[in-house]
């Protein structure tokens, strides 16, 4: 029972990622800020899938994704320093 409970898990997750990653990235593509708050949603998902597997790279590189849409956001939505800091507006 906690298999199966643990597999479907696996699979929303898997789920999520794909289809909201590939939504907030197509949003981004088309300079749509809204695709960084999306991005953002799976990184919770990112980071316990590589936990779970033991997958340290990805896990590492899930953080600065992570890093990279907060400043993105912030940016976008709130015109902070960061955005005129790296794109010079």
């Amino acid at each position: 029972m906690d298999t199966e409970k643990a597999l479907g898990l696996e699979q929303f997750s898997q789920w999520f990622i794909a289809v909201v990653g590939v939504v907030g990235f197509f949003l981004i593509s088309i300079k749509e800020p809204w695709g960084f708050v999306l991005t953002l949603v799976t990184q919770p998902f990112w980071f316990v899938s590589t936990w779970k597997k033991k997958q340290w790279g990805m896990f590492f590189l899930t953080g600065l994704y992570t890093v990279s849409c907060a400043i993105a956001i912030d940016g976008w939505f709130f015109n902070s320093y960061y955005r005129k800091l790296l794109i010079g507006l």
